[in-house]
């Protein structure tokens, strides 16, 4: 995996036809639009998937939370990379980054407030049968 929590340019605006990215997410992560382009495209494939038997809003959450464990590993592998160059500067940046990562994964900060996702999936699901 190839990822790098450092940001790139990417379109991270919330389309009405998807999923939302939580806002505390979207705000936390605001400076690394590659994580919320991942985010979003997870959130996607779990909205066009066909039910089978796993509540959508479930799959999502877990999509959330592998996606933001992933960059929190790639967070810590930086902070390793950075920390063996001895460079006080770089290794403050990792840290920093690593903290972030951390808070956005933690269901106390970043996937504290998941209500608006909820009621996506509450709202596509009755779209859906109704």
């Amino acid at each position: 995996m190839s990822q790098n929590v450092t940001g790139s340019a990417a379109d991270t605006t919330p389309n009405r036809g998807s999923p939302p990215i939580p806002q505390r997410l979207r705000t936390m992560l605001h400076a690394h639009p590659d994580c919320l382009a991942s985010l979003q495209a997870g959130l996607d494939a779990v909205a066009a998937r066909a039910p089978d038997g796993i509540e959508p809003f479930e799959r999502a959450n877990w999509i959330l939370e592998n996606t933001l464990e992933r960059y929190l590993d790639v967070a810590s592998a930086q902070l390793e990379a950075a920390e063996s160059t001895g460079d006080p500067e770089a290794i403050a940046r990792a840290r920093e980054v690593l903290l972030l990562m951390d808070r956005a994964r933690s269901r106390n900060v970043g996937l504290a407030d998941l209500s608006e996702l909820r009621h996506w999936f509450a709202h596509a699901k009755e779209q859906a049968h109704g």
